[in-house]
């Protein structure tokens, strides 16, 4: 499905309350000394409805409050998108060029094409798309590529930062402690007595296990489990993990029933991963984090700075509720 390729501008654009004798006439809205044109916003509706069409979507009828509400997502998307535009070179990034546009058009067909490229026509009528419509969108996207790096090009993640991370995420890297015991679970406090009294009289745990224990699935095989902590009832933890190897516990009660526990061996202290094992791992999910809070900060800086210089054609401004966004 092409549908997904088409973009969402991260960020929203602001509006201005100027007269339209700022705008040219054939604008239907300007960025700074950038122009957007009639023509290209009425192509962007075209395509819009042509997409719509394909999809067997209702397009609304113009002059309708949805129409209006439809162009207003499509001119804040061209809107943004110059915006984004007039920053990358602003900032000297590299423009976008046809080659890349070609690179990036052989990628997506070979993703979801593969070897049956003479699909890919078919899917963009499907999908009611024009190549032409597709290139643009990977162009918006490259722009966005372009301009992310360039945004975050400075990010890094300090080695007291990843320290900071390691430990406050202790939990996540270290394994939690384990023990070998084995129970007979039953449900009245006066027959888990009775057993105890014969446990401790030399009768066998896994026979009574076998007879008496409705855990049947432990009761196969003598009453043997092996406990997590962290991942049992705490009642039955807080005994299993403090007997003493073959030692014999009280009646236990938990929401199951009563349990009478044996350590059958010492508990398994959990060990923890060392820092230089998870460090590249961390790094990276920190990085990306960092980028993400730092692109998101730029588009909100970049959002603040273009706004006043945002002036919209009489009969073109967004109404509420419009966002930048083009499908």
């Amino acid at each position: 499905m092409l549908l997904g390729l088409v973009v969402t501008a991260a960020a929203g654009c602001g509006s201005s309350k100027s007269s339209s004798k700022d705008v040219p006439a054939s604008a239907a809205a300007t960025v700074g000394d950038t122009t957007i044109s009639k023509a290209s916003l009425a192509e962007l509706m075209a395509a819009s409805k042509l997409h719509s069409t394909a999809k067997g979507s209702r397009y609304p009828a113009p002059g309708t409050a949805k129409y209006k509400l439809l162009q207003g997502n499509a001119l804040l998307y061209l809107v943004n998108e110059s915006e984004l535009e007039q920053k990358l070179a602003a900032l000297h990034g590299a423009p976008v060029t046809e080659a890349q546009i070609e690179t990036r058009l052989a990628q997506v067909r070979a993703q979801l094409f593969g070897a049956q490229p003479s699909h890919y026509k078919k899917e963009l009528k499907l999908e009611g798309i024009s190549e032409k419509q597709l290139k643009q969108e990977l162009h918006d996207e490259l722009v966005r590529d372009h301009l992310y790096a360039k945004a975050t090009s400075e990010t890094t993640v300090s080695n007291a930062e990843l320290e900071e991370a390691y430990t406050k995420y202790e939990s996540v890297y270290t394994r939690p402690s384990t023990r070998t015991v084995r129970q007979i679970l039953v449900d009245s406090e006066s027959l888990a007595d009775e057993l105890e009294k014969k446990l401790h009289a030399g009768a066998s745990f896994a026979a009574l296990a076998a007879k008496y224990s409705k855990d049947t699935a432990s009761a196969a095989v003598g009453g043997r489990v092996t406990i997590t902590q962290g991942y049992s009832v705490a009642e039955f933890e807080e005994v299993a993990f403090k007997l003493k190897t073959h030692e014999i516990s009280e009646p236990v009660q938990t929401r199951y029933g009563w349990h009478i526990i044996e350590a059958l061996g010492p508990t398994l202290t959990g060990d923890r991963t060392p820092l230089a094992a998870v460090k590249k791992q961390l790094r990276s999910s920190l990085l990306k984090t960092k980028k993400q809070a730092a692109w998101k900060s730029f588009l909100d800086d970049m959002k603040q700075e273009f706004a006043p210089t945002i002036h919209y054609q009489d009969g073109y401004t967004p109404p509420r509720g419009s966002s930048a966004t083009a499908s």
